[in-house]
């Protein structure tokens, strides 16, 4: 983990040489990030997109043998087996980007940046309400694009939650997850589509066959 932390550290220090400024070292940090963890990243949108469309089956399911919940939870491994679908893989690619996520925003908030500027941000190492706000909001749109039936209230409770904590810590750490927030958005959008291309592309050779 040491040598993790030291990777960001010293990678922080490498754009800021090359830009001169931490707001723009910080965003080029984020991008390059987010970049490494794409394998991740697809595997976990892949489960969450193929979840979140079997989930009214899984309802129906629910439904109709809500009266014998063993017989509910076999038709229901039944449906993940014939599709495909590990419900636990999204989990599991989570918690492993997890420790990572937090080592960069342990580097980014013990980094100096008082009296650093960028864009209309007068002070890094401060809170800026407008970033706050920013980032709260993309935040919702980010998980509200993601959510299904069971995690609704957080795609609401949690970018609250967000909101708050930016208003305790330095804006150079808000700016990371404002970025985080909108490059999830953006990898959110393209992955699905690219995986409804695929799915298309998959059930178009089977009609031909």
């Amino acid at each position: 983990m040491q040598f993790i932390s030291k990777w960001f550290a010293d990678l922080l220090q490498f754009f800021y040489g090359l830009t001169n400024n931490y707001g723009m070292a910080i965003l080029l940090l984020t991008v390059t990030y987010r970049l490494v963890l794409i394998p991740l990243s697809w595997t976990q949108r892949k489960s969450m997109i193929q979840m979140k469309e079997l989930a009214p089956k899984q309802k129906e399911i629910q439904e109709k043998y809500k009266d014998n919940p063993q017989e509910a939870n076999k038709r229901i491994l039944e449906l993940y087996k014939e599709k495909k679908a590990n419900p636990f893989s999204g989990c599991l690619v989570a918690l492993l980007q997890l420790p990572i996520a937090i080592i960069l925003f342990n580097v980014l908030r013990s980094t100096d940046v008082t009296g650093v500027s960028f864009l209309w941000i007068k002070d890094l190492s401060k809170p800026d309400l407008i970033l706050v706000l920013l980032t709260g909001l993309v935040a919702y749109f980010q998980m509200s694009a993601e959510a299904t039936d069971a995690n609704k209230t957080t795609a609401i409770t949690f970018p609250i939650f967000i909101t708050f904590i930016g208003m305790t810590i330095a804006s150079g750490v808000s700016l990371y997850l404002f970025a985080t927030y909108v490059l999830s958005y953006a990898e959110n959008s393209v992955m699905t589509m690219l995986f409804n291309r695929k799915k298309a592309g998959v059930e178009g050779g089977k009609q031909n066959d």
